[in-house]
């Protein structure tokens, strides 16, 4: 399999990639998300994602073949791009979708269901079903847009259950598109306690802190059970928000100096608009630019996520 981007990219690296974010969507979810937004918001969300484009004339196939036709494109784009794997996860409440796309394609997808912070109990019970019958491999949370802590005493049941099962929690924090975002809870350190208190949990925050890149770093000198983790994805547009000048370079050098290169793993945001070849691309053009070893990429891109999500080699 070869990637498709620059020659000296793909000489830098040719080993296993394994991509830990990417977000599910179908016309039905979307349709949701319309629902729950105002129409300016969605309108700005509809065009940066191409919406119209992604439902046009899709939205009247069955639900199965819209699924198998997705899926199967994107396993034919990811062979196209050299990656092996992908987390795959859905809008809340879509769980067939992963199910069905997870039994198409085993080898190739990890499915994560969204896990409703609103109504764990609730949830937990979806999610026992999910790793009983569907193989699914862990969660994706939401706090800012659920308007609940990671360490919420409501969630304890679920984290008994994600322990004893070897499940894994993806957490998004930072600034954020959803439509019920509450910024009181974009602060990663919401997640600390919850990591201290359940060390057979591995915790991943999503696009490095999106913003709190201080706050990432400091979560790494007092995670005392070193289970929290930090996946690279999004093209680091939050930078721009950050009260000193910066690159998405300069960011990962203070992260490996922080809490070396076993905490970071290689995702790209994927979604609407297909496999963000581009990120990739990014990421292994800041690696070259750093000159990280074969050993320390092969870490980013794939090792770290085999072991944060217990795969098998």
């Amino acid at each position: 399999m070869m990637i498709e981007i620059d020659q000296d990219i793909q000489d830098f690296y040719r080993g296993e990639i394994i991509d830990v974010h990417n977000h599910l969507f179908t016309p039905a979810m979307l349709d949701l998300m319309k629902a729950d937004m105002d129409e300016k918001r969605y309108q700005k969300f509809s065009d940066t994602f191409n919406v119209p484009e992604f439902n046009d004339g899709r939205a009247a196939k069955s639900d199965q073949d819209y699924l198998d036709n997705l899926s199967d494109s994107w396993v034919k784009t990811l062979d196209d791009n050299g990656v092996n794997k992908i987390v795959w996860f859905p809008f809340k409440g879509f769980h067939e979708a992963i199910y069905h796309i997870l039994s198409r394609h085993p080898n190739r997808i990890v499915g994560f269901i969204w896990f409703d912070m609103q109504d764990p109990q609730a949830s937990l019970e979806i999610l026992k079903d999910a790793v009983k019958h569907h193989g699914i491999r862990g969660v994706k949370i939401n706090p800012s847009a659920d308007h609940v802590h990671p360490h919420d005493k409501s969630m304890y049941p679920a984290y008994e259950f994600m322990e004893k099962h070897g499940l894994t929690v993806l957490s998004h924090y930072g600034i954020s598109m959803a439509p019920t975002t509450d910024v009181a809870y974009i602060n990663p350190f919401g997640i600390q306690v919850a990591a201290r208190d359940y060390p057979g949990i591995n915790f991943i925050i999503a696009h490095m802190g999106a913003g709190f890149v201080r706050e990432s770093l400091f979560l790494m000198y007092h995670d005392i059970n070193q289970n929290i983790h930090f996946d690279c994805s999004g093209s680091g547009s939050w930078i721009k928000y950050l009260p000193y000048d910066s690159s998405f370079e300069q960011v990962y050098r203070r992260f490996l100096d922080a809490g070396g290169v076993e905490r970071l793993l290689f995702g790209t945001d994927s979604n609407i608009r297909g496999y963000r070849t581009e990120i990739l691309k990014q990421n292994l053009q800041i690696f070259k630019n750093m000159e990280l070893s074969n050993k320390q990429v092969r870490k980013i891109m794939s090792g770290n996520a085999r072991r944060v999500l217990h795969l098998q080699p």
